[in-house]
C-alpha cells in the first residue's frame, strides 16, 4: 500500500491493542458479542463477519476516488465492492462524481445489485450516508464502528461509535425476510 512521503503515523496499532490486559479483553469480547442483535441467524452472522473482516482488511489503503484495489487506493464505493465481493449482482460503478450524488437514485442501484434492504444497525450492514450537501459516502458497518474510505484523512479507516452523518439507506447481504436472499 502506498504512503505519502513523510508519512510516519502507523496505520494501525497493534501495540496499543496488546496493552489493555486480560481483564479490559474479556469485557471488549463481551461487548462486540453483545453487539450483535438477538435475530442474527448464525448464518448472517458469519455471512456479516466475513464481511467485516474484508473490509478491514483494507484498513490503511490510501485513498483515491474511483478506487478499486487496496495497493493502489480505494474510495467508498471500492471499499464496498471489495467488502461484498461475490454477493453483488451486476457491475460496481465508475465514472461518478465526488458531489452531485441523489439518495434515492443511489440506493435504487445498490437495490438492482441485489442486496437485502436492512436498518443499518447490524454489523457488516453497508450504510449509505448524506455526508454533506449533494454528497454521498458508503461505509460498512461494524461491532465498533464503521470501516469507511476517509477523503479527509486519506485512507481507509474504522472509525468508533455512530457515523456523524445522516443515515439514507442500509443493505446486508442476507436476510431471511428479504424477497431476493443471496445464496
Amino acid at each position: 500500500m502506498g504512503r505519502d512521503e513523510g508519512d510516519t503515523a502507523p496505520l494501525f496499532s497493534v501495540r496499543a491493542e496488546r496493552s489493555r490486559g486480560a481483564a479490559s479483553s474479556a469485557a471488549e469480547k463481551h461487548r462486540l458479542r453483545s453487539a450483535w442483535p438477538l435475530d442474527c441467524a448464525r448464518g448472517e452472522r458469519e455471512e456479516a463477519e466475513a464481511i467485516i473482516a474484508a473490509a478491514r482488511v483494507c484498513v490503511g489503503a490510501r485513498f483515491r476516488l474511483h478506487g478499486r484495489a487496496p495497493g493502489t487506493g480505494l474510495d467508498c464505493v471500492g471499499l464496498a465492492a471489495l467488502a461484498y465481493a461475490g454477493r453483488l449482482k451486476g457491475a460496481v460503478p465508475s465514472g461518478y462524481a465526488l458531489r452531485g450524488g441523489d439518495p434515492e437514485a443511489v440506493a435504487a442501484r445498490i437495490d438492482a445489485l441485489g442486496l437485502a434492504r436492512g436498518d443499518g444497525r447490524r454489523p457488516g450492514d453497508l450504510l449509505l450516508l448524506v455526508s454533506g450537501p449533494f454528497q454521498l459516502h458508503l461505509a460498512i458497518r461494524t461491532e465498533r464502528g464503521f470501516v469507511h474510505a476517509d477523503a479527509g484523512l486519506r485512507r481507509v479507516v474504522e472509525t468508533p461509535g455512530e457515523p456523524r452523518w445522516p443515515l439514507a439507506a442500509a443493505w446486508r447481504a442476507s436476510d431471511s425476510s428479504s424477497p431476493n436472499p443471496l445464496p
